[in-house]
């Protein structure tokens, strides 16, 4: 997933009029598959990219 991609992610979230709780499971299981894929076919250095950017979203 690229920066447009998470960019575009993030407007859909924001767009649809989900309640929160319903909003939370899909975050939690987005992130699930997210990571689930990522540990799978991802080298370290990539781990560690993608490590920075989830840092960078609990920041903002």
């Amino acid at each position: 997933m690229n920066i447009a991609g998470i960019i575009g992610v993030r407007s859909l979230k924001l767009a649809l009029p989900f309640s929160f709780t319903s909003y939370v499971k899909i975050k939690d299981l987005t992130l699930l598959l997210v990571r689930y894929h990522w540990s799978s076919f991802l080298s370290i250095y990539g781990r560690r990219k993608i490590a920075f950017l989830f840092d960078l979203e609990r920041r903002i």
